[in-house]
């Protein structure tokens, strides 16, 4: 049986590793390097060399693994393979364009129809979420939980905007305004990753944490 704790570990070593490159070329990063998957959908070299890379140590780490890339940097076939690694190298690559944050690396496990270890690391906060199967969630090596809002009324609500849909906004507009009389209000950071880690560290854990040493 895999260990999913060491394989995390691992992955975790690896997308700080990934981070590190990523603000590296922020330094000198400038437009003339974007490319456009789509009118709104920017990619970078930066994505597809750091998506190289995490495949690579991951290949490493894991062989007889199939890949699902966000870039698509990678060919191998993963059908009958039980063992996936889903890989996004840069989520929030038109928020690292524009130099504003959040941007993730984000790396998951699937065995199976399973998801066993997942990272996400936002570069620009150095802040390192991850968990696998049977374990807590934990940010920078300390345990993060959901907060104990119960109410509508009491949260803030995350958002994103499909690339897929963009002609589709009636719908998603009266939304909108509905959640936004409704709730403490709506945030668009830009990184689903991104959102989605911050749902299991509550406002008085993550502040905790950001104000500590960071742990191991």
């Amino acid at each position: 049986m895999l260990d999913y704790r060491a394989i995390c570990l691992s992955a975790c070593d690896l997308a700080r590793e990934a981070g590190a490159y990523i603000a590296e070329q922020r330094k000198s990063f400038t437009f003339a390097d974007v490319e456009f998957k789509g009118a709104q959908n920017l990619v970078s070299y930066v994505d597809k060399q750091t998506e190289k890379m995490i495949v690579e140590r991951l290949r490493e780490l894991t062989p007889d693994a199939g890949f699902i890339t966000e870039e698509g940097t990678v060919t191998a076939a993963v059908e009958g393979q039980p063992l996936k690694w889903i890989v996004d190298p840069l989520d929030g690559t038109t928020n690292f364009v524009h130099d504003f944050s959040p941007y993730c690396v984000s790396i998951a496990l699937m065995d199976e129809d399973e998801l066993t270890a997942g990272v996400i690391y936002e570069v620009t906060r150095d802040e390192l979420f991850y968990a696998w199967r049977g374990s807590y969630a934990y940010l920078n090596g300390q345990r993060i939980r959901v907060s104990a809002t119960d109410k509508l009324e009491n949260a803030l609500i995350a958002i994103g905007f499909s690339y897929a849909a963009l002609n589709k906004t009636d719908g998603f507009v009266d939304s909108l305004v509905h959640f936004q009389n409704t709730t403490n209000g709506i945030r668009r950071v830009g990184s689903a990753a991104a959102d989605l880690a911050y749902v299991p560290a509550d406002a008085a854990t993550l502040f905790t944490i950001r104000d500590s040493p960071r742990g191991t």
